[in-house]
């Protein structure tokens, strides 16, 4: 069984989850995009060491995960039009795909969806504030897990 934790900063993170099939809030869609990117994150206990590169999400990590050692595997920075589709490739033949709904209130609305082995693993609407990050946890992977920062802003 697939487990994912969601996870992010109170003040800088706004999360709301809906249901694929219910209205979302009005969305300023006009031309704009959104720059998306994705630190894929490989927690375990094996150590304790912290990867430098995850010097801007160090803080939230610990405080969410309680894991001695996070090695990022990878990076991704994506700009997408709202609507446009971008895709992450995951390990253990996974896929992250994100596409941004809109901007409402300063904040950025990303359908979130992982599929892996022909089904979908998770299927979300994300709320970020602009320019904040919000952590996805979840399936394991190796001795550990995998951990998804995903930031979201508009220029």
């Amino acid at each position: 069984m697939n487990r994912w934790i969601l996870s992010g900063r109170t003040i800088a993170v706004w999360l709301l989850l809906w249901p694929a099939s219910s209205g979302s809030p009005s969305l300023a869609a006009g031309g704009e995009t959104v720059r998306l990117g994705v630190e894929v994150v490989y927690a375990s206990n094996e150590g304790q060491r912290i990867d430098p590169s995850l010097a801007r999400v160090e803080r939230q990590l610990r405080a969410s995960f309680r894991y001695s050692s996070y090695r990022r595997l990878d990076s991704h920075e994506l700009v997408r039009s709202i609507g446009q589709q971008g895709t992450v490739p995951l390990p253990g033949g996974r896929t992250l795909l994100l596409v941004p709904q809109g901007v409402s209130g300063g904040s950025v609305v990303l359908l979130a969806s992982i599929q892996g082995g022909g089904r979908t693993i998770l299927n979300t609407e994300l709320k970020l504030a602009n320019g904040g990050s919000i952590l996805v946890g979840g399936p394991a992977h190796e001795a550990g897990v995998l951990i998804l920062a995903i930031t979201a802003a508009t220029p």
